[in-house]
């Protein structure tokens, strides 16, 4: 169910439609009625819950993606062999680094963080993680290795973390590897989660293999949201047209049974998912500004909570003033979603 004014607009299969109107008269304009069918992605995945077999799933996808994990030995001539153990993890998005240094240390392993490569006119710049103690690198290799029964828990951090490392969406979203074990377990744990999908080979002498996802803008939003990964920039879909296939047919349009004040706004912040539907107006990111924050990248990195709501909905409910009117929360932004 969603809770929206009269004049809010909803993007359909026919255009843009507001909530309310009429087909003559002074109110006339396109509106919602029954069967019109919503545009969007329908309603959104739960997430992980984000415990050890996430953590560890994540961390095996990530290293065996991208991570560099080896112990050799050396000989040196009138000396002892010497043994050396090796953990680094280099990546240019620092988002995908700090999860993972994050969840090696909740599971006991300290890293140090380091710049790798500088950024240049041509290539962007890096930061690593590593650590060169055996007792570490043994915790590694034992965190990362293929469980023999894997949960759910476990594929939805594998997936997130081998998206993270190899991972791409333009469109379409593919994982690519030349390691067949991970192409197996990639597509395993896309099995598992209900996605479906295809393999694609290639000519390339290394084996190159790309795990595609089916099902268009809709699974892609399903899956960010059932594996969450790390790095923002790769679940970016700015432009992506959204095609019809989302069951978001309306079933009654159904007054509140009170009114309450609202504020005409239309606002430079173009249009959003709220609920798995495409809507318009939203004031969100000028109430960043009014805080003294960006419209920009601070409303994108930066969330604003209120941290004693609790707190100040009970003093409201326990006064006596209080006769049982509606009470706002979460107001910013123009639309009041209920999930039911």
């Amino acid at each position: 169910m969603l809770v929206a004014s009269g004049d809010h607009r909803f993007l359909t299969d026919r255009g843009w439609k507001y909530v309310k109107g009429s087909q003559q008269g002074r109110s006339r304009r396109p509106h919602l009625t029954i069967n019109n069918k919503l545009m969007g992605t329908g309603r959104f995945a739960p997430g992980p819950t984000g415990g050890a077999d996430y953590r560890r799933g994540y961390l095996c996808g990530m290293i065996g993606g991208d991570g560099h994990l080896g112990t050799y030995r050396y000989e040196r001539p009138g000396q002892r062999a010497g043994d050396v153990f090796r953990f680094r993890l280099a990546l240019v998005d620092d988002e995908g680094l700090d999860r993972s240094r994050s969840f090696l240390a909740d599971l006991g392993v300290q890293t140090k963080a380091f710049e790798f490569s500088r950024a240049t006119a041509a290539h962007k710049g890096a930061n690593a993680i590593r650590t060169s103690r055996e007792a570490d690198v043994a915790a590694i290799w034992d965190l990362i290795r293929w469980p023999t029964d894997p949960t759910s828990e476990w594929a939805k951090g594998f997936l997130a973390g081998i998206f993270d490392a190899e991972g791409s969406f333009s469109g379409s979203l593919r994982i690519s590897n030349t390691n067949a074990p991970i192409i197996r377990t990639t597509a395993s744990s896309l099995r598992r989660l209900g996605f479906a999908f295809r393999l694609e080979r290639t000519a390339n002498d290394n084996g190159l293999v790309s795990v595609r996802l089916l099902g268009g803008l809709r699974e892609a939003v399903r899956f960010f949201h059932t594996v969450d990964p790390s790095i923002t920039r790769k679940r970016m879909f700015e432009g992506v047209a959204i095609k019809g296939d989302a069951p978001l047919r309306i079933e009654s349009i159904e007054p509140l049974g009170f009114d309450l004040p609202m504020v005409d706004i239309t606002t430079e912040t173009g249009d959003f998912i709220a609920d798995g539907v495409v809507s318009h107006n939203c004031f969100a990111r000028p109430t960043h500004t009014f805080l003294e924050m960006n419209a920009g990248s601070d409303f994108e990195k930066k969330i604003v909570v209120k941290v004693n709501a609790p707190e100040v909905l009970r003093r409201q409910l326990a006064a006596k003033r209080w006769k049982g009117e509606g009470i706002a929360m979460g107001t910013a932004t123009a639309t009041f979603g209920l999930a039911a």
